[in-house]
C-alpha cells in the first residue's frame, strides 16, 4: 500500500506532531510507504519539514496553494497511490476540489476550532468538502462529522524521541532559576481564546492568595499581551513565566508539579498523552477525549468548565491530595497511555481500518444539518 498525505507546514505541535508519529508508525509497523506533499508558509524550512527530512520520509514542498494542488494531482498521475490522506482544514479543501476522483480521499480530523469568522468558514468548507471522501478518522469520539465512514483513531506517543528530549539541555535551563520547593503549574498550547488561559490567570492568582506557586504558559498566540497585562492587573507578574513558543517542550513537562489545560475545545491533546506518559499530573476540562484519558479522576483531574472558580477548586483539589494518592494516579496514567497509546497500535488501526474503506463499496454521505 502507498499513501499519499497533505500537510502545512508548521510547528511541531499538536496535529503536526501526531501527524509524524503516524508516518513513523505506518513505515516502521506496517507494509506501507508513505510520503507527504508539504505546503510551507515561510522561505526556512518549518520544524514539521525538518522531522520529516530527519525520519527520512519522502516529501515534497510548495511554498504557494496553487503549486500544492498542481503537485497534487502531477504526483497522483504518476504514481496512482492507494490513497491520499489530508490533514488539517485547507488539506481537506485542497483535496475535496483536485480533479483526483479515482483515488479514494481520506481525512484525518483533530478537531473544530470557530473562535474567528475565518475558523468558521474553513469549517463550513471543510465539512462540506469531506462528502466526497472515503472515509474519515477523528481522534476524539466527540468530533463531531456526519460521514457514513467514520472511525476513531487516538494519537500516540513515541516513548523513545520523549526520553531523548529530555537530554535538551537549553529547554531545562530556563526552569533552574525557579525554587524547587515551590509548586509549578504549567500551561501548554497557542495563546488562543479557546484555551481557557485568561480563566487560568485569574484562577492562578485566587490561588497565589493562599498557596505559593509559579505559573508557567508555554506558547505564543494573539492572547499573549493582554494575558500579561491582565498579570500585572491581578499582582501576579512574579510569579507568571511566559517564555513564548518552545520547540521541545518535554523537559518543561518532565519538570511541572500539574500540567493545566482549561480548554473550551480539545481533540486528543498530545502534551497530556506526554505529561501522562512523564507521570506529572494533569487536570483538564471535560472535552474531547480528555474524559475518557483521564478517567473520573483515576488518572487525572477534570476541571468542571473552564471558568475561574472551578480551576482554583480544582488547583486547591490538587493541593490537598497526599503526595502518595498522587503518585499512584501518575502511575496509573502511565501504564494507560503505554497500553492504549502505543506507535503499533495506532498504526494496526489506520491500515485496519483503511483496508476495510478501501476494498469495501464507496459509502453514501450523510447529510450535514449543523
Amino acid at each position: 500500500m502507498e499513501l499519499l498525505f497533505l500537510k502545512e507546514g508548521r510547528s511541531v505541535y499538536g496535529a503536526e506532531q501526531a501527524t509524524l508519529t503516524l508516518l513513523s508508525a505506518l513505515v516502521h509497523h506496517t507494509p506501507c510507504k508513505a510520503s507527504v506533499i508539504v505546503r510551507e508558509y515561510e522561505v526556512s524550512p518549518s520544524e514539521f519539514l525538518q522531522e520529516l527530512e530527519s525520519r527520512g520520509i519522502p516529501h515534497q514542498v510548495c511554498h504557494s496553494d496553487r503549486q500544492w494542488m498542481r503537485a497534487l494531482v502531477s504526483t497522483v498521475n504518476r504514481t496512482s497511490p492507494s490513497a491520499v490522506v489530508s490533514v488539517g482544514y485547507k488539506s481537506h479543501l485542497i483535496l475535496a476540489v483536485a480533479p483526483t476522483r479515482k483515488i479514494p480521499k481520506i481525512a484525518i480530523l483533530h478537531g473544530w476550532v470557530d473562535t474567528d469568522l475565518k475558523l468558521m468558514l474553513y469549517n463550513r468548507l471543510a465539512r462540506f468538502g469531506l462528502r466526497s471522501f472515503r472515509g474519515v478518522f477523528r481522534v476524539a469520539d466527540t468530533i463531531h462529522v456526519k460521514h457514513a465512514n467514520v472511525t476513531t483513531l487516538p494519537n500516540a506517543i513515541e516513548p523513545e524521541r520523549i526520553e531523548q528530549a529530555l537530554t535538551d539541555s537549553d529547554s531545562a535551563s530556563l526552569l533552574h532559576h525557579l525554587p524547587s520547593q515551590t509548586p509549578r503549574f504549567l500551561f501548554l498550547g497557542r495563546l488562543s481564546p479557546e484555551k481557557g488561559c485568561s480563566e487560568l490567570i485569574r484562577a492562578f492568582a485566587a490561588y497565589r492568595q493562599r498557596y505559593p506557586a509559579k505559573l508557567i504558559c508555554l506558547g505564543d498566540g494573539p492572547l499573549r499581551h493582554d494575558l500579561l497585562s491582565l498579570s500585572k492587573t491581578l499582582g501576579i507578574s512574579d510569579d507568571l513565566l511566559m517564555p513564548g513558543y518552545c520547540s521541545n517542550p518535554i523537559p518543561f513537562l518532565a519538570q511541572a508539579d500539574l500540567l493545566v489545560l482549561p480548554s473550551h475545545t480539545e481533540g486528543l491533546p498530545m502534551c497530556v498523552l506526554e505529561a501522562m506518559y512523564l507521570r506529572t499530573p494533569v487536570a483538564a476540562t471535560p472535552v474531547g477525549a480528555l474524559p475518557s484519558l483521564l478517567g473520573k479522576n483515576e488518572r487525572g483531574w477534570l476541571i468542571p468548565e473552564p471558568r475561574a472558580g472551578a480551576i482554583m477548586a480544582t488547583l486547591e483539589q490538587f493541593t490537598k491530595t497526599a503526595p502518595s494518592q498522587r503518585l499512584a494516579m501518575t502511575e496509573q496514567a502511565r501504564a494507560y497511555v503505554l497500553q492504549n497509546h502505543t506507535p503499533e497500535h495506532l498504526a494496526q488501526c489506520f491500515r485496519n481500518t483503511l483496508d476495510q474503506w478501501l476494498n469495501g463499496s464507496h459509502c453514501e454521505v450523510l447529510p450535514d444539518n449543523d
